[in-house]
């Protein structure tokens, strides 16, 4: 019995001492995992750390160039090839691409650095895991997953950020843009201010000239000075110099070119009106006078026109022509004749006033490119008017030609040669909407009548009383064809000499003044002091 007793007595104890030492052990490994799981928390704690530092310190570095691969960069050159932008080039830019500069940095390359980023991020993060690939897997999973994952954090949150803060400048870039724009467009309009080119054979015309990068190193011509996707307020060019946007900013600093032929244009070109005055009607009509004449009177009698108003020559052969004019006028002889080219240089001019400024272009082609339709042809420049200028001259007329025959002036005074109609008719059948144009005609040579007649009766200098003294000595024909060709018809008589008072008939600066304000502009004089009665297709007067 005692040793029944004994037996259970030793297994019980060594029941109990398994169990203590199961238990131990249990608790042992407790502890140890324990401990483990404090140290794996502390060190992915640690590890999500160093991560989300090293996500925010990672824009940095790429940014700052410290990589290898940095963000791939929005080049002016990328800029030119059409690589940066998805849509084309609109505008002024339309045919010739994009221009040489630098995009904006937000949103065109911030967005390459946004991916350069997240790629650097993403190469880290494989860097980081790749190190779980081993024997030592159990001791860098915890650290490279909460490195891995700070990473991320870091990296997503400045990504958002930064996403916000794109999101804002654009839309500020939008409402500025939209603001800059319709200022632009604004001053345009109170403006009325367009490009014309006088060069021979362009002729163009155009609201917005291309601009001369100011390095001469350079050279980049830049097409459409908008505000946009190159630049908000200011635009920098390829070679790094800075160039202010909009017309009305860059034209009177920058050189403006043609975009149609790529020559050089007056300094303000696109910031103010244009005034077209373009001359037509047969050889020796008196053309090249009449425009000389004009261009004197503005030299010697600004002050009389309006007080202070100038004009100022804007080209090589404007102020060539502008010097013989005067030197011609104050020596009373007459101008040399235009010599016949088919594409006639313009003579572009700078009025400025009291008031305003505007270009006129005087346009003075060789009667010989009047003859036929063909010979006209050339003259594009007159598709793009809108006011025109016919001359005819009253020695051409056979009544008025009878008395210079017998007068002693006969020889002495060249005499219109060819048919006048036909020299209207060689311009205007070629014209499409006649609707909105005017025209002037302008009867010239009055002094010379008024020494020559005896019979005839004089030429009055209202619109009403020439017209009608062109119907008395025969040519009806040639007021009714002009009249239902054009709705608005002036009628003038001009002197040979620009002698007189420029606000008095019949000076030629009242043709000027018409062509002016017909085209926009304000008249040179304040108060008409005689007014031009215009006569309409219906027979209507109207004070033009």
């Amino acid at each position: 019995m005692p040793q029944v007793i004994g037996v259970i007595l030793a297994i019980v104890i060594g029941i109990w001492l398994a169990v203590m030492i199961v238990w131990s052990l249990f608790v042992l490994i407790a502890r140890i995992i324990a401990y483990v799981l404090g140290i794996a928390i502390i060190v992915a704690g640690l590890a999500l750390l160093a991560g989300i530092i090293t996500g925010l310190v990672i824009p940095y570095r790429v940014l700052r160039g410290a990589n290898e691969k940095g963000p791939a960069i929005a080049t002016p050159a990328k800029v030119r090839a059409g690589d940066v932008f998805r849509l084309s080039a609109t505008g002024a830019a339309k045919n010739f691409g994009w221009d040489y500069a630098w995009p904006n940095y937000v949103p065109f390359q911030f967005r390459h650095d946004q991916t350069a980023v997240l790629r650097q991020s993403r190469e880290v993060s494989v860097v980081a895991l790749g190190l779980c690939l081993g024997w030592w897997f159990p001791l860098a999973f915890i650290p490279a997953l909460g490195f891995t994952a700070g990473l991320w954090v870091g990296t997503l949150l400045w990504y958002v950020i930064t996403w916000a803060f794109r999101m804002l400048v654009v839309i500020a870039q939008s409402v500025t843009l939209r603001t800059l724009r319709a200022k632009e467009k604004r001053f345009m309009q109170q403006e009325g201010a367009t490009v014309r080119c006088v060069q021979p054979g362009c002729y163009g015309t155009t609201d917005t000239p291309s601009f001369l990068c100011p390095n001469s190193a350079c050279g980049a011509i830049h097409r459409d000075m908008t505000p946009g996707r190159l630049g908000i307020r200011t635009r920098v060019c390829g070679c790094g110099d800075e160039l202010p946007l909009t017309v009305a900013r860059a034209s009177p600093l920058l050189e403006a070119i043609c975009p149609f032929c790529n020559v050089s244009l007056p300094q303000g070109s696109g910031t103010r009106r244009v005034i077209q005055i373009p001359v037509l009607g047969p050889v020796a009509a008196g053309k090249t006078q009449f425009l000389a004449a004009s261009a004197a009177s503005l030299e010697d009698q600004g002050d009389d026109v309006a007080p202070g108003l100038t004009i100022t020559a804007l080209s090589r052969v404007a102020e060539q022509f502008l010097t013989n004019s005067v030197n011609e006028s104050r020596a009373r002889r007459a101008p040399t004749k235009t010599v016949h080219d088919n594409k006639p240089e313009g003579y572009p001019f700078l009025v400025q006033g009291p008031e305003n400024s505007f270009e006129m272009h005087l346009l003075d082609a060789a009667g010989e490119n009047f003859v036929t339709a063909e010979h006209a042809h050339s003259l594009t420049y007159l598709n793009d008017a809108t006011a025109y200028v016919f001359l005819v001259d009253p020695l051409a007329i056979p009544v008025v030609a009878d008395s210079l025959r017998r007068s002693r002036l006969n020889g002495q005074i060249p005499v219109a040669q060819g048919s006048t109609e036909d020299a209207y008719g060689s311009v205007v059948d070629q014209l499409a909407d006649l609707g909105r144009r005017r025209i002037a005609v302008v009867v010239t040579k009055v002094d010379v009548v008024a020494q020559i007649s005896k019979t005839e009766p004089k030429i009055p200098v209202d619109s009403a009383g020439i017209r009608a003294w062109l119907q008395e000595v025969g040519e009806d024909r040639l007021i009714a064809r002009i009249e239902s060709d054009f709705e608005d018809v002036t009628y003038f008589a001009v002197d040979s000499t620009s002698r007189g008072r420029p606000n008095m008939p019949p000076h030629p600066l009242g043709v000027v003044d018409w062509a002016i304000r017909a085209q926009g502009g304000q008249a040179l004089f304040g108060e008409q002091t005689t007014s031009a009665v215009g006569t309409s297709e219906e027979g209507e007067e109207a004070t033009a």
